[in-house]
């Protein structure tokens, strides 16, 4: 093999992919014998450096050159991952895999695309299959192991384990392992060792960070239920101040609130000294209770607000760097979805008691209408989403004490649950 493919190679390897595509354009169009592998090493390092545009533009040459060669068109559809347009990545690795119907890269990037979908039935069937081509291959055991998470199958572990056998040095499970731990107090360790393994991944920069803020959010937080203790049933303090510190409280259970067990201590501590008289055994009952019922609550505004982040994030992403005619084409394939948000935004209207049956129909009609337009959606999921957004509702015109406090300042209530909706139904997956 030549030198300078060598070089690219290594260049390739070490993440360098600035200097690996100048030097693939060097001899792009003057070494026929290599044509190929400098096109697919340049796509490739143009995709890592997020630079679709220019990636494209390769892809086009080669296709044009290599018509019957697969990866070219596997190639296109990672270009369509990037740009959040899985429907059409889906349609260009379809075009590889009847090239080559049992290569095991295609059919892993189809798998990947199946699960940025939601697709995750579909995906675990093709991951299987993945695994019979290949069962040790470290990459088709982690994706193997991201769908079973998504489909809540908790035997996600065991590959994670299996991986680790065999390379107790791979990244990703080291960090997904820890990731999946419910304690603050058990993650640094996984996550430390992953970023060791992997200092440039901003991935695992951001987990360890937010790991270390976590720790203090939460120390703070237990300091500042005790302050609150000392101000309502030994000072006099104005409820204005109260009110803050109730607020940063509530916030800090929501952040906290994936954890398995701070957001528990916090919500109990949090209801325990609001009690008037919290020396009563009653007080630490009813103050369970309300913990259980607090974090669960404010899990389901922080899964349904962080997805509403990250489905807006997509969503422009998506309008930035597609054609208009992708563009409408997305709009015309989600227009259930948009009949759907405005059966929501009906529900949240204050109607006459007469037309409030309208409303329950609507919310125990449209989770069958979701499982029945998408099969990848998790049914009991929604079924319980839509029942507790009306319950919510109906808690709050009771005046129920926490959303008195939730509503305090900049936060609203409509919104919140508007957010949460869009962020049920935008959801892809969180891995």
């Amino acid at each position: 093999m030549e030198d300078f493919i060598q070089k690219i190679e290594t260049l390739y390897e070490l993440g360098r992919y600035r200097q690996a595509v100048d030097l693939c354009k060097k001899y792009l169009y003057s070494q026929s014998e290599y044509t190929e592998l400098l096109y697919i090493y340049a796509i490739n390092s143009y995709l890592s450096l997020n630079e679709h545009k220019k990636a494209e533009v390769l892809a086009k040459e080669a296709l044009a050159k290599f018509l019957n060669v697969d990866i070219f068109y596997a190639l296109y559809a990672r270009i369509y991952m990037q740009r959040k347009n899985y429907k059409k990545a889906l349609v260009w690795i379809d075009k590889a895999i009847n090239l080559d119907a049992n290569g095991a890269t295609n059919l892993y990037i189809k798998a990947n695309i199946l699960n940025d979908l939601a697709r995750y039935k579909e995906a675990k069937e093709l991951s299987l299959k993945i695994l019979s081509i290949d069962p040790n291959d470290l990459e088709f055991l982690y994706l193997h192991s991201v769908i079973l998470y998504n489909l809540d199958d908790k035997k996600y572990k065991d590959i994670l384990h299996k991986i680790l056998n065999i390379d107790p040095n791979y990244p990703d499970a080291l960090h997904f392992l820890s990731e999946s731990k419910k304690s603050i107090f058990g993650r640094e360790g996984g996550f430390l060792k992953a970023l060791k393994l992997n200092p440039f991944s901003k991935e695992y920069q951001s987990s360890y960070k937010t790991n270390k803020m976590d720790f203090w959010i939460f120390i703070c937080s237990v300091m500042l239920v005790f302050i609150k203790a000392y101000f309502t049933h030994f000072l006099k303090i104005d409820v204005g101040v109260l009110d803050i510190v109730n607020m940063l409280l509530i916030l800090s259970i929501i952040h906290l609130s994936l954890y398995g067990f701070e957001p528990y201590i916090l919500a109990f501590l949090f209801s325990f000294v609001g009690e008037t008289d919290f020396k009563t055994s009653s007080a630490v009952f009813v103050s369970i209770f309300l913990a259980y019922f607090i974090v669960f609550l404010a899990g389901f505004v922080k899964v349904s607000v962080d997805s509403s982040i990250k489905a807006f994030s997509d969503s422009i992403y998506f309008v930035k760097n597609s054609s208009k005619k992708d563009i409408l084409d997305e709009l015309k394939g989600n227009v259930f979805y948009i009949f759907v948000y405005f059966c929501f935004l009906f529900m949240l209207m204050d109607i006459p008691k007469e037309y409030v049956y309208i409303q329950v129909m609507c919310v125990l009609m449209l989770p069958f209408l979701l499982m029945y337009h998408d099969k990848g959606f998790a049914f009991l999921k929604i079924v319980r989403t839509f029942i507790l957004l009306y319950v919510l509702k109906v808690i709050s015109y009771l005046g129920f004490e926490f959303f008195d406090k939730m509503q305090i300042g900049f936060l609203n209530y409509a919104i919140i649950l508007c957010l949460s909706f869009f962020g049920v139904l935008t959801i892809r997956t969180s891995r």
